[in-house]
């Protein structure tokens, strides 16, 4: 964190599979971080990465699997890209809006992030 508040990047980077707090993340994304959250969102237990998923600004906003790498809560490994839709889900809920808004959401903020615009 240090280190990115003393060289913040030119460009917009992302924090992957955030596992950061929810004070985190308003000066992360002061500083241009987009947030990507992974299966570990599902876990009730995982409360700390819960509160951040709801703390993110929405064009800040991204989800993944991690494939292979990063267990989906409670699912068996191989990790699935076809999960994506349960991380989806859970940050619906967490947010408490509807599933296809996180779809229009972290798709609109992945094209941006990946093109730049």
């Amino acid at each position: 964190m240090e280190l990115l508040l003393k060289h913040t990047p030119r460009r917009p980077f992302m924090m992957h599979a955030f596992r950061g707090s929810p004070e985190m993340v308003s000066r992360l994304a002061a500083r241009g971080a987009y947030f990507s959250f992974a299966g570990n969102i599902l876990n009730p237990q995982a409360k700390k990465v819960r509160h951040a998923v709801a703390q993110v600004p929405h064009n800040r906003l991204l989800i993944e699997t991690d494939s292979p790498e990063l267990k989906v809560f409670e699912l068996d490994y191989p990790t699935l890209p076809e999960y994506l839709g349960l991380i989806r889900d859970e940050v619906a809920a967490i947010r408490n809006i509807p599933a296809e808004e996180v779809e229009r959401l972290t798709f609109k903020n992945a094209e941006r992030f990946l093109t730049g615009h």
